[in-house]
């Protein structure tokens, strides 16, 4: 099955409720393959090699010196707005699921992360939209076609005021955690 396009419009458009509802009574089959942007059911590809190891490496690096009460999340639903719940790659949360007694919204999300290969477009565009709309703080993209990490901060109309790309034989600071990573730690050796 192709991947919907966002601009597809025979798909229609459904609320998040209504995504939530279809997938938590069983009535949207396999449910972890698709998530919602602007009100669209978008199928989520199969990941490669490339995508799994910078996932794991985010997911090593930034679950070592969590501070108390942050909670660092793999592939968390989010729902980020009515019209959309995504699934990032990663997510830094400002407090547990558990603890939360919910599904996590857009206001408990600290940072997000995603790996973009075979998304890098979808990931570039309609999901920074999607997170800067929802005032999501900080978003970072690993881009894996380039080899690079753009850094996105400041959401202010719609967008992120700040924009910062970073290649593989830099180091950035994620001041949460209070370190500075290796950027080529989350691409794997050519």
């Amino acid at each position: 099955m192709a991947t919907p396009s966002l601009h597809d419009a025979r798909l229609g458009r459904i609320s998040s409720d209504a995504f939530v509802f279809l997938a938590e009574s069983g009535l949207l089959e396999n449910p972890g393959q698709y998530e919602l942007c602007d009100g669209h059911l978008i199928e989520k590809p199969t990941q490669g090699f490339r995508h799994q190891f910078a996932c794991e490496a985010l997911e090593e690096v930034l679950l070592q010196g969590m501070p108390v009460p942050l909670k660092g999340r793999a592939n968390p639903s989010v729902r980020i707005s009515n019209k959309a719940v995504l699934d990032p790659d990663f997510a830094i949360l400002s407090r547990s699921t558990a603890e939360l007694g919910r599904m996590p919204t857009a206001g408990d999300v600290v940072v997000v992360f995603e790996v973009g290969d075979s998304t890098i477009g979808y990931d570039r565009e309609d999901k920074r939209l999607a997170y800067a709309s929802s005032g999501i703080p900080i978003y970072w993209l690993l881009d894996m076609t380039q080899s690079r990490l753009i850094v996105h901060s400041e959401p202010k109309d719609g967008d992120y005021g700040l924009v910062t790309t970073y290649g593989p034989e830099e180091e950035v600071e994620l001041p949460i955690l209070g370190k500075r990573l290796k950027v080529g730690t989350f691409f794997p050796p050519s």
